[in-house]
């Protein structure tokens, strides 16, 4: 969350379907060279000796949105 603020972006937690994650809107630079801030999801999984990390963008990441993807990260966690 700290990297996310420090370049300029904005970053909160959140408890979705998939358990704790990070709902972030980053500054990005597209391939035209325009400014647009992107919205981005950080989640994970743990077991015992591993973690599984997902980064969720495009309508899955827009805050309010369903978190329907979370389904697919818990099948992949077992």
């Amino acid at each position: 969350m700290a990297r996310v603020r420090r370049n300029g972006g904005t970053a909160e937690e959140f408890i979705g379907r998939s358990g704790p994650g990070v709902q972030a809107r980053v500054p990005v630079v597209t391939s035209e060279g325009a400014n647009k801030v992107q919205d981005v999801r950080f989640v994970g999984l743990d077991g015992p000796g591993w973690l599984l990390r997902g980064t969720i963008t495009g309508t899955g990441a827009v805050p309010g949105s369903t978190d329907a993807w979370s389904c697919g990260m818990r099948l992949v966690g077992r």
